[in-house]
């Protein structure tokens, strides 16, 4: 049986103002992320059996912050996914970044683990929206991600926005737009604050 794959990665180093979904502090990240990775993948490997599954079609890691669990537990995480299955590859293999916690070696980890898109969650690149809900991030950090992911990921790159945030202009809004076109960037996922 061939099907999708989502894994939740419930760390954040700080809940954004806007953010539902569940999520726990990152003072006590360090003490669960490796036993929670390793259930995961005990879990997946249960569930590969109980339904006989043979196939991902796609894998999604999300979050939460994905990202805060380092390179090795990402790779770690990325590469049992495939050995629950057998397979070489998945059509689409995403994990979340943030882009104050991107590093070399996240994406070489990813690359390692076969993971084929990663999806940054820029929000704004207006310091003054992204303080107003709560964002570790600044825009320098995102530009500064940006730049390290064009230069040292050849996989395909997503970068999440939200419209309407508290603080933002009309000017400021789209201006965003500018650095994001001038990357490469293969898709943009805009949402809007409600």
């Amino acid at each position: 049986m061939e099907l999708p794959l989502y894994i939740h990665i419930p760390f954040c180093k700080k809940k954004c103002d806007y953010c539902d979904f569940f999520s726990l502090p990152l003072c006590k990240i360090h003490e669960l992320k490796e036993s929670y990775v390793k259930a995961l993948v005990n879990q997946i490997n249960f569930f590969v059996k109980k339904y006989n599954v043979t196939h991902w079609s796609t894998v999604y890691i999300g979050g939460g912050t994905p990202s805060l669990l380092g390179p090795g537990l990402i790779e770690f995480l990325a590469s049992n996914v495939y050995k629950s299955t057998g397979q070489n590859s998945v059509d689409e293999f995403t994990i979340e970044v943030n882009p104050d916690d991107l590093t070399g070696e996240i994406i070489d980890s990813c690359k390692r683990g076969g993971i084929t898109r990663i999806s940054m969650g820029i929000q704004a690149l207006d310091d003054v929206a992204l303080s107003a809900v709560g964002r570790v991030a600044t825009r320098q950090k995102a530009l500064d991600a940006l730049s390290l992911l064009n230069e040292s990921w050849d996989g395909r790159l997503s970068v999440d926005f939200i419209a309407g945030l508290p603080g933002q202009t009309i000017d400021s809004f789209k201006s965003q737009f500018e650095y994001v076109f001038n990357s490469r960037v293969d898709h943009i996922s805009l949402y809007s604050l409600t």
